[in-house]
C-alpha cells in the first residue's frame, strides 16, 4: 500500500434487541444505536424491550437512555444465568424496569442505577 492510499473498513451494526418505542419497533445494537425499523424475521428471533416513555430515535445515533442500555445489558448477561428466562423487559415512563419472565412472573427491578 502506498503512503497516499486510503483504507476503509466497514463493520456492520448487528441488532441485539427489538425496542418498541412510541408505537414503532426498532432493531437496536449493543451500544443502544437504532439500526432500522424492525423486520418480521428479526422480531421473532431477538429479545424485546418495551419503552413506555418518549425517546428521540434517529437511525445511527445512540439513544442515551440509561434504562434502555441497562435492559440491553441484562439481555446480554442473561444467558450466563441458567434460571433466567426473560420474555420481555418493560421500561415505564419513570425509567423503572420490569422483567416479564417466560413463566408469567414479573420482576420489578427499579431504576438502572439500582442494579
Amino acid at each position: 500500500m502506498t503512503p497516499h492510499a486510503l483504507s476503509i473498513r466497514f463493520t456492520p451494526r448487528e441488532p441485539v434487541i427489538v425496542a418498541s418505542i412510541g408505537g414503532q419497533r426498532y432493531e437496536v445494537d449493543e451500544a443502544g444505536v437504532p439500526i432500522r425499523i424492525a423486520r418480521p424475521a428479526t422480531e421473532n428471533r431477538l429479545p424485546h424491550v418495551e419503552v413506555e416513555k418518549a425517546i428521540a430515535v434517529q437511525a445511527g445515533a445512540p439513544m442515551h437512555d440509561p434504562a434502555l442500555l441497562a435492559a440491553i445489558k441484562l439481555y446480554h448477561d442473561a444467558p450466563s444465568q441458567p434460571m433466567v428466562h426473560i420474555a420481555k423487559i418493560r421500561v415505564d415512563p419513570a425509567g423503572n424496569m420490569c422483567l416479564n419472565m417466560i413463566d408469567g412472573i414479573q420482576v420489578q427491578l427499579g431504576q438502572p442505577e439500582d442494579l
